[in-house]
């Protein structure tokens, strides 16, 4: 069964957003759809609440289709070279501490 995986992530205070967005657009999103059973992968740029007054305490959320979630989860368990590295180039941007993953089963 699919599920869907969320990312709150803000990016480290030295990170530049555009190198941030292009690694996005040109690594992260085509590796992890290579490397993992990833059927979407989208980050979007959190501009700001959309109810409420103040600003998010997260930059971007990132969603992720997960075609089999056990296998997306021995993947980081056990990863392989290319997953590690992967991994390695996605923190060496977003900020661990703060981050929070959340995921779910897809309703259709």
């Amino acid at each position: 069964m699919k599920k869907r995986v969320f990312f709150l992530t803000q990016l480290k205070p030295d990170a530049d957003v555009d190198a941030y967005e292009r690694f996005l657009r040109e690594v992260d999103y085509p590796r992890s759809q290579e490397l993992l059973p990833i059927s979407y992968y989208r980050a979007t740029r959190i501009e700001g609440k959309a109810i409420g007054e103040g600003d998010s305490p997260f930059q971007y959320i990132e969603v992720l289709d997960i075609d089999d979630y056990d296998a997306y989860l021995a993947a980081f368990a056990n990863p392989s070279p290319e997953v590690a590295d992967l991994m390695a180039q996605v923190f060496s941007y977003i900020d661990d501490r703060t981050a929070i993953a959340l995921f779910g089963e897809i309703v259709e």
